[in-house]
């Protein structure tokens, strides 16, 4: 299966090619699997320290015997849970999914469009490439003298 991903040019582990979880169809969300608050989440830090300490409590060699199937499914479950919150693009997708995203970001990006237009910034990558030509020139010239 990961020899057939890279086959065809996906260069990402199979892990990530996988899609996000569906919004939560039982009463726990990714959020939740590692006891924490979306609104409380300063970043992938905080996403680090849970899945860590989650893992180490649920993992199933620390577990008995007896809860060892329980142990390993929680344990997964704990590892999905990290792989799309500590991924700020996944992370992103999934809290748009469960409708955490503030629908002022999009106003704001707009409005930054709005004061920002295209042709400005085309202006500026154009004086930029200038630039950039102007200082290759400038280093092929100081090559050719040294020799």
């Amino acid at each position: 299966m990961a020899t057939s991903s890279l086959l065809y040019g996906n260069l990402m582990p199979p892990s990530m090619n996988a899609r996000l979880p569906a919004a939560p169809r039982a009463s726990k969300n990714l959020y939740q699997v590692l006891a924490l608050e979306p609104e409380n989440v300063d970043g992938v830090e905080a996403v680090k320290r849970a899945y860590r300490s989650m893992a180490r409590r649920h993992h199933p060699d620390v577990c008995p015997l007896t809860g060892k199937e329980e142990a390993t499914r929680r344990f997964i479950e704990i590892k999905k849970a990290y792989e799309v919150l500590s991924n700020p693009v996944l992370r992103e997708k999934y809290d748009h999914q469960l409708g955490l995203l503030d629908l002022a970001a999009d106003g704001e990006q707009e409005e930054r469009r709005v004061l920002f237009p295209r042709e400005v910034w085309m202006e500026q990558v154009q004086e930029l490439k200038g630039r950039s030509r102007r200082r290759a020139r400038r280093k092929e010239m100081g090559a050719c003298e040294k020799i």
